[in-house]
């Protein structure tokens, strides 16, 4: 424990206690001034207060040194950071003591049943009234309650290394609940597991951070069980649900969407809002208002050179107004699509792309469909993919990584795979790894052309080399069958796309399909 420096805390020397000095208003003393506490210095980072692990004599140093309003007199701000940082774990701690003594209650409302076992005196079933108890305590609503009583025990009985790092402050409340629902979905052997995979790894991380790591582990641990849950989603759980917002607005989403389409979805709506900030359509207007813009027009049947013609015939009477007689303004000032082509958007929002799609770019007007629309075939997608090499040919079940879905289970892994080969529409920008998750091969995929494969590329031992493959690239290719799908399946072959695989480990980029 972190030994106090003398002078000691107020009210424990000799004589009264002096009253503190509230200093200038609107501020504290000078930070490194005369009279601060010593005990500061030790929260400088590493020092001995930085690094002590919390329990009661933290909680009244930080309280201490903190001050009246949390001011913090004379503190630098390294030593301020400090304490931030120890009172962060003292939350932990705390919320950790709420939770043992939420199991203390657990265990004192217990209902024995036949045939279960509870963990160091954890019931397995308790009293109903339990929840209503915990809820009229904490002034929560019951769910709350329920959802307190069920983390409280498994951090304990299904997670104790989860539960450890909450209370010595490596981690918050709500990491530990992200962990645990995540880990909800294995039986408890497989929970210690993925926990052991995890735990060691959590300080430092963001709650999206620790979830990505939770799910890449639950995969790892069952990719059986990540392929069925998956699929379960897709065929029970999709939904489309429409809602009035707060704010009166609408909002419009769509649940259990299968992977690939969602992929492919996304990347459509984010190249059609590329186009309408390209042309001009919305003034100012950020990206993410035009993906919403987007979304709704692609739903609705509204094709791009038939929203750019919308808002052109729009625009037309305020440019004339603007032009009336006696009028210096310049013709072309409130025209929409006058704005610099190609602007770049550094909205938020994750599109899950690795470029954006044709979609009738540069100003071509696109040619009609086969359904007779006007706007023409659907926007090109490049879902990014990382795909372990292994997997990929069914010799391992490691999870893959989709940009912006996070871990991906080695089914699915197989199935995008084969997707990317299959589709009319969508090109995929494919990474390919090794054991060791470094990239050894990068190529789109597209129906159109074939990729343009770097020098480089080479074939990848105990691979099966396609029949009658294209010999004048003077390259070897392989390729990977849409039906490969599990571990015992010897590799096949394409029966429409090729990835290569290269010795280099560089960032691809496409042009027109082609790998530069």
């Amino acid at each position: 424990m972190y030994s106090l420096t003398q002078p000691p805390p107020p009210g424990h020397g000799p004589g009264p206690e002096p009253g503190r000095d509230p200093g200038a208003p609107g501020g504290g003393a000078p930070a490194g001034g005369p009279g601060r506490d010593p005990r500061l210095a030790g929260f400088t980072q590493h020092g001995p207060g930085d690094t002590c692990p919390p329990g009661s004599e933290l909680a009244v140093l930080v309280a201490d040194l903190s001050g009246p309003q949390w001011r913090c007199d004379g503190a630098t701000d390294e030593e301020l950071i400090g304490l931030m940082n120890r009172w962060a774990a003292v939350e932990s701690w705390a919320a950790a003591g709420k939770l043992g003594v939420t199991r203390e209650l657990l265990r004192r409302r217990a209902v024995a049943l036949p045939g279960t076992a509870g963990i160091d005196g954890l019931p397995e079933v308790w009293d109903d009234g339990t929840g209503h108890e915990v809820a009229a305590a904490l002034a929560i609503s019951l769910q709350g309650a329920d959802r307190l009583a069920n983390l409280a025990w498994t951090l304990q009985a299904r997670l104790p290394g989860t539960g450890g790092k909450l209370a010595d402050g490596t981690i918050d409340i709500v990491k530990a609940g992200i962990i645990a629902k995540e880990l909800f979905v294995l039986d408890d052997a497989q929970a210690g597991e993925a926990e052991a995979l995890i735990v060691d790894d959590l300080a430092g991380k963001t709650p999206g951070q620790v979830g990505k790591m939770a799910a890449a582990a639950v995969i790892t641990v069952d990719p059986e069980g990540a392929e069925k849950r998956r699929e379960h989603a897709e065929q029970d759980e999709a939904r489309v649900r429409m809602w009035r917002e707060n704010s009166g607005a609408s909002a419009l989403a769509a649940y259990g969407l299968p992977t690939d389409a969602a992929l492919s979805a996304n990347a459509n709506i984010d190249a059609r809002a590329r186009e309408y900030k390209k042309a001009g359509i919305v003034p100012d207007a950020r990206l993410d208002q035009l993906r919403v813009l987007a979304f709704a027009d692609i739903l609705n049947g509204i094709t791009l050179t038939g929203r750019i013609a919308l808002a052109e015939a729009e625009a037309e009477p305020q440019a004339q107004a603007a032009d009336g007689p006696g009028g210096d303004a310049p013709g072309d000032g409130g025209i929409p699509g006058s704005g610099p082509a190609g602007d770049s958007d550094s909205d938020s929002g994750d599109t899950g792309t690795g470029g954006t799609g044709t979609g009738g770019g540069d100003g071509a007007t696109p040619a009609p469909d086969p359904a007779g629309h006007a706007g023409g075939p659907g926007l090109a997608a490049r879902p990014n993919l990382t795909l372990p090499l292994a997997t990929l040919l069914g010799l391992a079940e490691r999870p893959g990584e989709g940009h912006g879905l996070g871990p991906l289970d080695p089914a699915l892994v197989r199935e995008l795979a084969a997707a990317a080969a299959r589709s009319p529409h969508s090109t995929w920008c494919v990474t390919i790894t090794d054991p060791s998750e470094h990239a050894i091969g990068l190529a789109p995929v597209d129906h159109a052309q074939r990729p343009h494969l770097r020098p480089r590329a080479k074939a990848i031992p105990g691979l099966k080399l396609s029949a009658g493959g294209p010999d004048s690239l003077g390259e070897d290719l392989f390729r990977v069958s849409p039906g490969q799908h599990r571990r015992s399946e010897a590799p096949a072959s394409y029966s429409a796309g090729y990835l290569a695989a290269s010795s280099t480990c560089s960032r691809a980029t496409t042009t027109s399909g082609r790998l530069s």
